[in-house]
């Protein structure tokens, strides 16, 4: 799954989103703009490790403006974080594909309280 992650990666970043998005086997979710990349970044990447080490992902790694955990569960969803600049500002965009519909808002969900739960 990891290609097309990267290129749903590519696609969000190019457009604009509402503040959520799904389609059959994706769930996108805006996280809404941060102070600039280092802020979003150590972000994505204290989300995605969290939740690597209270549920499971079989593998997370950080790239420059991307955080992706693999095999997350309940499920197989595959999530990414990324940073990409929209408009001028960094914005935080939430991309998972895989699993059940049930099972990727889950994963949403706990990503996205996660998330609203760093200052």
């Amino acid at each position: 799954m990891r290609t097309s992650l990267f290129a749903a990666a590519l696609a969000v970043g190019t457009m604009g989103l509402g503040a959520t998005a799904q389609a059959e086997g994706w769930n996108v979710r805006d996280f809404g703009p941060t102070a600039d990349r280092a802020e979003c970044m150590a972000k994505a990447d204290n989300v995605i490790r969290w939740y690597e080490q209270t549920y499971y992902s079989s593998y997370v790694t950080q790239l420059t403006w991307t955080s992706y955990g693999y095999d997350m569960t309940p499920g197989d969803n595959d999530t990414l974080i990324m940073c990409p600049y929209v408009n001028g500002v960094v914005n935080a965009f939430l991309v998972i594909h895989g699993g059940e519909e049930s099972e990727r808002t889950l994963v949403a969900d706990r990503l996205e309280d996660r998330w609203n739960s760093i200052r």
